[in-house]
């Protein structure tokens, strides 16, 4: 009971908290469990990546106001990542003790979170072009590909996409940005979180 109870708590912090991802390792998805479609391997995750990208900046050339941010997001973008993956990262052990509605509410909070962070970077954007490396495979369902946002008068900014291959195709399960992992953040503070509440 008192591991629920802490799952509890982590989840109303994760709620409240507006904080963005912090520099740390991550996790790898290891071998998919899923029966991975033929046909999806044919598709190029960075044609898939740029695809997503394309239609996300063509949104940004746009007028629109945060609530149509908001919703751009959450219903052209948010299904290329694979939240329920970075949840169960996020929770780490912890995943085991929890239940069916824990889990679904942890990766409802941590998609509401990592959007709207996304939606506070996006603000930024001022129609500068965005360049792709050659994905960088580690197998054959799993690999990383890298966008340089190119700033006049500045080194070009990277943010690498981790993306592993689903029964749903090529997801996004962590970006790094700086250095930075968006995932390895969650785990670090989901962990200290859970620390906390069992000092109690």
């Amino acid at each position: 009971m008192k591991i629920l109870a802490a799952v509890s708590t982590c989840l109303l912090i994760f709620a409240t908290s507006g904080a963005v991802a912090a520099q740390g390792p991550y996790a790898t998805p290891g071998s998919q469990q899923q029966s991975v479609q033929p046909r999806l391997l044919e598709k190029n995750p960075v044609l898939v990546l740029q695809a997503g990208m394309d239609k996300l900046l063509d949104f940004l050339k746009r007028d629109y106001d945060e609530r149509a941010l908001a919703g751009f997001l959450s219903s052209e973008i948010a299904p290329s990542f694979d939240f329920t993956y970075m949840a169960k990262s996020a929770a780490g052990r912890y995943y085991r003790g929890m239940s069916k509605a824990q889990r679904e509410r942890l990766e409802q909070k941590l998609q509401q979170m990592f959007l709207t962070s996304m939606a506070d970077k996006l603000k930024r954007y001022d129609g500068q072009d965005v360049v792709y490396l050659p994905p960088r495979f580690m197998s054959f369902d799993r690999t990383t590909i890298s966008a340089l946002i190119n700033n006049p008068g500045q080194y070009p900014g990277r943010i690498d996409f981790r993306v592993h291959l689903t029964s749903d195709g090529w997801k996004v399960y962590d970006i790094v940005a700086g250095g930075q992992s968006a995932i390895a953040y969650y785990r670090s503070y989901f962990r200290q979180a859970m620390r906390a509440q069992y000092r109690r």
